[in-house]
């Protein structure tokens, strides 16, 4: 009896070890798991791949061949230009297609002269268009949001040289279709070339730098960085470096636009004559940079007409 008590005894301890020891295991082996999670090298990816379409009118014919090239590049939004000419039906048609293929679409507009007196009535049309639109369309034929591309420094010298009047025009803009976007519960995107963080403003806003006030009052920025390398003394991180700070200050978003049409101001510009290959390589070395900041949401390839260009050239 002694004896089988003892045996009894002697099962239970190497039972209790075994479990210390299966749990001594778990644990190890939950350390080595989160520390490799930790260390191994990540592939970072960016959350917003998008494009621009201008010449509205196509989307007629080539809506198919747009939408299967952006769906197969990844593509997730679209800017499309407003275009008054084109009929309604065809941007229903093109947008629904498009969030079937996960791509939203954006009421994309723009002109210098909208910051000038004679201009306002223009931006306004524009407006009063996608107020409508949205009313009278069914919820997958919808725009994602509005997307300026004002640009007022290319307005003719004469009309620039009150330029601080112009640049209060300019915030009025901004301001008045953030409003609208906010009562329509669409988003707002503003492009800006990466130099405005050296434009100064004097205006009913107040005082400081362009790029600056815009991030501060817009989502999501979208910076024209049009170079066609990433880490040199001239290129695209250089460029935007400041607008990612400003962006993480004021808990905004700042994609990062590139060019792929031909430029008559320098080698330097565009991606234009190059593979797509070279063209994401330096898109991978920016995405290495600021890939883990919260504020970068990804890249914007302007246009998608050369875009795609760029693609048959290469195959």
């Amino acid at each position: 009896m002694k004896i089988i008590k003892e045996n009894v005894g002697a099962d239970k301890l190497i039972e209790r070890q075994k479990i210390k020891l299966i749990i001594f295991v778990l644990i190890l082996l939950t350390i080595i798991i989160f520390v490799y999670i930790s260390i191994r090298p990540r592939n970072k990816e960016v959350n917003s791949v998008s494009t621009y379409i201008w010449n509205t009118e196509k989307i007629v014919d080539y809506s198919d061949e747009y939408l299967s090239f952006c769906e197969l590049k990844g593509v997730n939004e679209i800017y499309l230009q407003v275009n008054d000419n084109v009929e309604r039906e065809e941007y229903q048609s093109f947008i629904k297609k498009a969030n079937k293929s996960g791509i939203r679409v954006y009421a994309l507009g723009g002109d210098p002269n909208w910051t000038t007196d004679e201009g306002v009535d223009k931006y306004n049309k524009y407006i009063d268009w996608i107020a409508e639109y949205q009313k009278s369309t069914g919820f997958n034929e919808k725009f994602a949001g509005v997307h300026l591309d004002i640009e007022p420094y290319l307005l003719a010298e004469d009309k620039y040289s009150n330029y601080n009047q112009i640049l209060e025009n300019y915030q009025d803009i901004l301001i008045k279709t953030s409003d609208f976007c906010a009562k329509n519960n669409i988003s707002l995107m503003v492009v800006i070339p990466f130099w405005f963080n050296e434009l100064e403003y004097n205006t009913i806003y107040g005082y400081g730098n362009v790029a600056e006030w815009v991030i501060s009052h817009i989502d999501t920025t979208v910076i024209m960085a049009y170079r066609n390398k990433a880490d040199e003394e001239n290129g695209i991180l250089k460029l935007i470096d400041e607008e990612i700070t400003y962006a993480e200050k004021y808990n905004a978003n700042i994609i990062i636009a590139v060019e792929t049409m031909k430029s008559n101001e320098g080698n330097f510009i565009s991606f234009f004559g190059f593979n797509e290959a070279y063209m994401f390589e330096e898109l991978k070395k920016i995405t290495d940079v600021v890939g883990d900041n919260k504020s970068f949401k990804g890249y914007s390839i302007h246009y998608l007409d050369t875009w795609m260009e760029m693609q048959r050239e290469v195959n």
